[in-house]
């Protein structure tokens, strides 16, 4: 009798030059989108690895996300 909170419409995995690899995220993310027929302002919350605190500015700023729904739960950094 559990209802989901969520559903995964789509989960990508997808290699990157090492050189630029904190970029990974950007087309991992489009391709998500892309496959799932979905728009970023389709989700209501992101989570993004904050392995490196650039990795998701560079993320919001590429995919022109809305900051308020990114990692509300806190990160790695947090």
């Amino acid at each position: 009798g559990v209802k989901p909170l969520a559903r995964i419409h789509h989960m990508s995995v997808l290699g990157h030059d090492p050189v630029v690899m904190l970029e990974a995220p950007l087309p991992a993310t489009e391709r998500a989108l892309k496959r799932a027929g979905m728009r970023i302002d389709d989700i209501d919350l992101y989570e993004v690895n904050e392995a490196f605190a650039p990795v998701p500015l560079a993320w919001l700023q590429a995919l022109g996300a809305d900051a308020e729904r990114l990692n509300v739960n806190g990160g790695a950094i947090a």
